[in-house]
């Protein structure tokens, strides 16, 4: 039950974090599209979802515990939020 529970949780996070992938920068897709043929496959998408949870899975045991769920989360909510500020900064510094 409790591996169902945490497959779940990372199930979740990955499809969560592959939407903000889709709906984001056009930067991301071009990642994600490995081939460069203008389409991200079924194997391209996969391949996405493994590395974001082999980077969730922090101590490569093959499993998301939802103490690495979580402090995945916030390391991206962090580096989401930075890098919006950083954007909003960087529109209001004066150009030269």
């Amino acid at each position: 039950m409790k591996k169902k529970i945490l497959l779940a949780v990372a199930t979740a996070s990955i499809a969560l974090l592959s939407g903000q992938a889709f709906a984001g920068e056009v930067g991301k897709f071009d990642k994600m599209d490995t081939n460069k043929d203008g389409m991200v496959t079924k194997a391209e998408y996969l391949d996405m979802k493994t590395q974001w949870f082999n980077k969730m899975d922090s101590n490569s045991d093959g499993s998301i515990s939802k103490a690495e769920a979580d402090t995945f989360h916030k390391a991206m909510k962090d580096k989401y939020q930075n890098h919006s500020h950083n954007k909003s900064m960087n529109k209001m510094a004066p150009q030269s």
